[in-house]
């Protein structure tokens, strides 16, 4: 309660700043809100499933920080932003009377809870979840036999059905925390197997963002209830996790273009490592100038929102919630019942509010805040902000109380909200993702149930 009090404020402060036009006083807020944010992150880990702190923390990065730095640092004047067109598209003023408020309001829904729903209940759930497990110790390494042989097969399905199969293989990942939390094998020979696995995975395929994800949720999900893990652990834990993303980012890119060619994707280990090293012998090349507008350029959600900010209105008109109730409608309805129904992917966005129509060399998207402004404009797409996060909490809140019941539901939460956690992709991805991963779940259950005469 005292945390919502706080966010309040805040929006207050923001607000009476916007009207002020008090660009300093906006920093203060966005630094402020960002050093909270991170605090109650800290403070939350072994405590809960610290969701709502993860979205939160990474609105604040991705929708304020990065693009208060590319103000300041790389304006169109600068060298690097002009070379590659990669600057903010509108004033500072603009951009933030969207973003701040949005973000806040983002939070502050992140932050209703359902009535009688605790989240210092989760270390309860995964208690409850280990005795569970203790009769059932061999179906973690069923999922993961599933997983693995998926992985192998993708290639050989149509790829009508590979959108399906990849589920199949994320498998691979919730079993080792099936694993886990069975005891079935000391944690000191099984996570080095799954991070082995997960790295090698994100090799092959060029995609870090999953080793990223599954490596943080992961981790949070095993350290609940670690009562020895203090404060200070857990300060070095950040640490440490904020750099290894900065050192992947600064590998991914070169190695991109050493491996990727067009749509040909290879991968090459020995070219992996190498860059690893480099970077690790020589920490500060991680944040030569280069890179570090590199880092800012893909970290800066904002950049993509302020050419959204340009194009709306003034080269095609606000759609006043269509995008929303097309992708509701989208994520119930079956493809072969509505043969043209949008795409995840972000490509009917990037090109209908951007122009940017056919340049899908990258993947790139226009975000949930970019999809609140398109729809309602500014004032409307921040509060759309606020009913995204409460979507997100209160969902969140719903897993928690089933899992009283099915207790291994608790670890599939990664699962449900892949793509919410990251702020860059549209609607349509997060309900899609949640709504896929729901059945998906539950043929899982069934299947083991009916076939195997196991309950997961």
């Amino acid at each position: 309660m005292k945390s919502l009090r706080f966010y309040l404020f805040l929006i207050i402060a923001s607000i009476i700043d916007l009207v002020l036009f008090n660009d300093y006083f906006s920093g203060v807020i966005i630094f402020i809100l960002t050093g909270y944010v991170l605090l109650r992150f800290i403070k939350n880990l072994t405590k809960s499933i610290i969701l709502p702190e993860i979205i939160s923390l990474t609105g604040c990065i991705v929708y304020l920080i990065m693009p208060w730095i590319a103000f300041q640092y790389f304006p169109k004047s600068n060298k690097l932003a002009n070379l590659w067109d990669i600057y903010m598209k509108v004033d500072y003023h603009t951009y933030f009377s969207l973003a701040l408020p949005g973000t806040l309001l983002l939070i502050v829904g992140l932050n209703c809870s359902l009535p009688g729903i605790d989240a210092d209940d989760d270390v309860s759930l995964v208690d409850n979840c280990k005795r569970f497990l203790n009769n059932r110790k061999f179906v973690g390494v069923t999922l993961v036999c599933i997983g693995i042989v998926s992985a192998m097969t993708i290639n050989y399905f149509p790829e009508s059905m590979q959108s399906i199969v990849y589920f199949f293989i994320q498998l691979t990942f919730i079993g080792f925390l099936y694993i886990l939390h069975s005891r079935l094998i000391k944690r000191i020979f099984i996570i080095p197997i799954a991070l082995t696995l997960l790295v090698g995975q994100s090799i092959l395929t060029g995609m870090y963002g999953e080793f990223i994800f599954w490596s943080m949720f992961g981790s949070i999900i095993i350290l609940m209830g670690q009562s020895s893990f203090t404060i200070p652990k857990r300060i070095l834990f950040v640490v440490t996790g904020i750099f290894l993303i900065l050192l992947i980012q600064s590998i991914k890119q070169e190695y991109r273009r050493a491996t990727w060619k067009g749509e040909n994707r290879t991968n090459n280990p020995a070219l992996f490592f190498s860059l690893l090293k480099e970077r690790i012998s020589d920490p500060s090349s991680i944040i030569n100038p280069e890179r570090s507008f590199s880092l800012v350029a893909r970290g800066n959600q904002g950049f993509l929102i302020s050419r959204v900010m340009a194009y709306v209105p003034k080269r095609t008109n606000f759609v006043h919630g269509e995008t929303i109730l097309t992708s509701l409608a989208a994520s119930f309805v079956p493809r072969f019942l509505w043969s043209d129904k949008p795409e995840v992917g972000g490509k009917e966005n990037v090109c209908r509010f951007m122009g940017d129509c056919g340049n899908y060399h990258y993947s790139y998207n226009i975000g949930q805040l970019g999809e609140g402004y398109v729809n309602f404009g500014v004032t409307g797409g921040s509060i759309f902000m606020f009913f995204y996060g409460l979507f997100i909490r209160f969902s969140l809140d719903k897993i928690r109380s089933i899992s009283r019941v099915f207790p291994t539901l608790i670890l599939w939460v990664p699962l449900f909200y892949f793509a919410a956690l990251s702020l860059e992709t549209d609607f349509l991805s997060v309900i899609n993702t949640f709504m896929k991963t729901l059945i998906f779940c539950f043929v899982c259950y069934a299947g083991f149930s009916v076939f195997l005469k196991v309950k997961l």
